[in-house]
């Protein structure tokens, strides 16, 4: 049995219509693509969380440099950020320019020739008899001294700017990018530890707040990086990170949801069981929530307590939840 997560970008059940207690449930649909199209793809990487472009103050400076970044003029950039800095200092948004230009120089994209027949992402190829006989991919990687660099300018910016939570999110962003999920994730027990010291009063562009209200921003962000941890089955970072986080904020619903997920699916049902109805306690209304306690319930052999949380979902306004909760309690339309 695992999960069902109703915290995260995907939320409640009822949003998919279907009755699963699971995690998380992805469907990556991937189509076989002409070259020309794979000749096309941009080389670059816009990673929202590192300096939120679109909320960037239209001054004349960040106008120009917009205007570059959208070109992907790494040689004007490499001009114009210098003489903007002049201008504007050591800001933080300075630090969140270097850093998207250095991203953008470190990444090379390639075409690779083979003989696997089953790729996912690519132009099969075939022999005059129309079997297949290999494929080109588009493969990307890093320099790894221009990462080096990369690393450098992070560091610099949140010595000075520790309050600029899109470097914060910006580094961990690239750390996964890179599937350096450990060191994420010393990232991410830095980045709550910094919380409890400014109290979630975080900055984003022009040193301004965050785009939308700072505490359910930052969360809802850390959860996204939890997700990807999940789904890379990096299940002893991630717990250690969890742990991190309800260390500091022991009631966060997200968090208790990703401990008792994870207890999950160590098999540890008892544990998580005993998570979900500390969790219960804090969101009494969640049909998830409630769903998945009598499902642990049933698993883990409590009968009695399966019933009466099964008996909570027949007046749940969600259709599946309601037939499933009737299906368990044997009662009849």
């Amino acid at each position: 049995m695992e999960i069902h997560n109703p915290y995260g970008v995907d939320s409640y059940i009822s949003q998919h219509n279907l009755l699963v207690f699971c995690f998380f449930f992805f469907i990556f649909v991937t189509l076989i693509f002409n070259i020309s199209d794979m000749l096309k793809k941009s080389i670059l990487l816009c990673f929202t969380c590192l300096c939120s472009l679109m909320a960037w103050g239209q001054s004349k400076d960040y106008a120009h440099f917009q205007a570059l970044l959208n070109r992907k003029d790494t040689a004007a950039l490499r001009k114009f950020i210098p003489q903007w800095e002049q201008r504007a200092g050591q800001s933080g948004d300075i630090y969140a320019a270097w850093c998207n230009l250095l991203l953008m120089e470190a990444r090379h994209e390639v075409l690779q020739l083979s003989a696997d027949t089953a790729v996912n992402n690519g132009l099969l190829l075939t022999d005059s008899t129309g079997n297949k006989a290999g494929s080109i991919t588009d493969q990307v990687y890093y320099d790894a001294k221009t990462m080096h660099k990369l690393y450098q300018k992070f560091a610099e910016g949140l010595a000075k700017h520790p309050d600029r939570l899109d470097l914060w999110f910006g580094k961990i962003h690239v750390q996964l990018l890179e599937n350096h999920s450990k060191e994420a994730v010393e990232t991410m027990k830095q980045v709550i530890d910094r919380s409890v010291i400014n109290h979630q009063k975080w900055l984003w562009t022009n040193d301004k707040s965050t785009p939308s209200a700072p505490e359910e921003f930052f969360f809802s962000t850390l959860q996204d990086y939890f997700r990807q941890l999940y789904d890379a089955q990096e299940d002893d970072v991630n717990m250690s990170f969890v742990d991190h986080v309800l260390k500091n904020y022991p009631k966060n619903i997200y968090f208790l949801n990703n401990k008792a997920a994870l207890l999950s699916v160590k098999g540890e049902k008892q544990e998580a069981l005993k998570v979900l109805l500390q969790l219960y306690q804090l969101a009494p209304d969640d049909d998830i929530v409630v769903a998945n306690i009598a499902t642990l319930s049933k698993e883990t052999g409590n009968k009695k307590q399966a019933e009466e949380f099964y008996k909570k979902l027949l007046k749940s306004t969600n259709e599946d939840i309601r037939n499933e909760a009737k299906h368990e309690l044997g009662v009849k339309d």
